[in-house]
């Protein structure tokens, strides 16, 4: 039979209801001194059960941290039933039970639990984000924690440039989003006068900046299909708004509240900013050029492995002196960058078709560092590092890009520059 190694808060909700009880007790008295021993204990215990040989890794340290919402009795029955069948012993669960001193400390909690069972039916068997999600309306549990004074003293911040927010468990980006909805603290949405079900402003602050960082991401991904959305980042904090959400007044309102929050002794100005009013989720390619030959001077052995993307005007005039042909470089620096972006695919001598590229925007790595950008797939021959193909498209956002150059033979993926 086999085993799951369970995560960290399969681990949490066992340990905190030793340390803190069930959400129906109104006492309780600590089953365990050490919290973390203990924790890391029923871990090594289930990594001992279920891991597969070196691939899985050493168990990793345990901290016990409070979840951000109370575990009921019926939950713990089942949390724990749940631990025990994911950590037993394959040729004799009983006796390995017997054996361990865990056993003893867990048989005790079932006992103190079966007080408070009502809900043990609907309880989850095995925990995830989703499960804290929804049941955020709970609160803490005992000691009941305070607001995070970094939630409070961001809200209190959004309300000083007239924008007071309704506190809201995720804001801007749902905290179920990640693996662990510890990593968003809270956040807020604030509603223009008289308008029911809209909200132009939501904003999030997350445990810490790599947290942001993803959350920006993923609210980008989301504001792909508003063609007027707004995503910033001020360190630990998201929001997104839309500008043209109603009267001209209300426009300027907003931009007058980011300004203020850019300030010095604020949120500071933005970290990332990005706006969905250019591309759709896909576009066509125009190429321009084939086989546009490179200045000597740029073309060097790693030059095959890079792409340069051109959005502004500055990025434009850097694309252009990458060129050795004049005729090529006037056409290059005619575009408008307002309206367009160039990409130049160092590298890649020309296209065998126009009509099959094409562009679509995407999250390309839901891993520890997720990239929102661009997959673009072209079919490639004769390919030297004195060469390029240049290419016109859509007005890219200004968020990491990768493109990705596939060939039915041969993929390989070039990472564009952000100069």
């Amino acid at each position: 039979m086999s085993r799951m190694l369970l995560g960290k808060l399969d681990v949490d909700v066992i340990v905190q209801l030793a340390v803190l009880g069930p959400l129906e007790a109104e006492s309780w008295d600590p089953l365990v001194d050490d919290a973390d021993a203990f924790g890391g204990e029923l871990w090594a215990l289930n990594w001992a059960a279920a891991a597969h040989g070196e691939e899985d890794g050493a168990v990793p340290p345990y901290a016990f941290a409070p979840l951000p919402v109370g575990v009921t009795a019926g939950e713990g029955l089942k949390q724990i039933a749940f631990f025990v069948y994911q950590s037993a012993d394959d040729d004799d669960p009983e006796s390995s039970w017997v054996q361990s001193r865990i056993r003893p400390r867990l048989n005790d909690m079932r006992r103190r639990l079966l007080d408070h069972v009502p809900d043990y039916r609907d309880a989850p068997w095995g925990w995830s984000a989703p499960e804290v999600v929804a049941r955020s309306s709970r609160g803490a549990p005992a000691p009941r924690s305070e607001p995070s004074p970094r939630l409070a003293e961001v809200l209190a911040l959004w309300a000083a440039v007239g924008l007071p927010m309704d506190a809201r468990f995720g804001g801007a980006v749902h905290p179920d989003a990640f693996d662990d909805p510890r990593r968003v603290l809270g956040g807020g949405a604030w509603f223009p006068p008289r308008t029911v079900g809209f909200a132009p402003v939501s904003m999030a602050v997350c445990a810490d900046e790599d947290a942001a960082r993803h959350a920006f991401l993923l609210v980008a991904e989301r504001a792909t299909y508003d063609a007027d959305c707004h995503v910033y980042r001020f360190a630990d904090v998201v929001a997104s708004m839309r500008f043209d959400a109603g009267p001209a007044a209300l426009t300027r309102r907003l931009g007058e509240a980011i300004d203020e929050l850019s300030r010095p002794g604020r949120l500071g100005a933005p970290d990332q900013h990005w706006w969905s009013g250019a591309p759709r989720t896909e576009v066509g390619v125009e190429v321009v050029a084939s086989g546009v030959r490179l200045d000597p001077a740029t073309a060097g052995t790693h030059l095959a492995e890079r792409v340069v993307v051109a959005r502004t005007p500055a990025q434009q005039r850097a694309l252009v002196a990458l060129l050795a042909d004049d005729d090529v470089r006037a056409r290059a620096a005619a575009v408008s960058t307002k309206v367009h972006s160039l990409l130049l695919l160092r590298g890649v001598a020309e296209l065998e078709s126009a009509t099959r590229a094409t562009l679509r925007q995407e999250v390309v790595d839901r891993g520890a560092g997720p990239v929102m950008g661009q997959r673009l797939s072209l079919y490639t021959s004769g390919a030297t590092s004195a060469y390029a193909t240049l290419v016109t498209v859509g007005r890219l956002p200004e968020v990491p890009q990768m493109v990705w150059i596939e060939d039915p033979s041969l993929r390989r993926g070039l990472l564009a520059d952000q100069a």
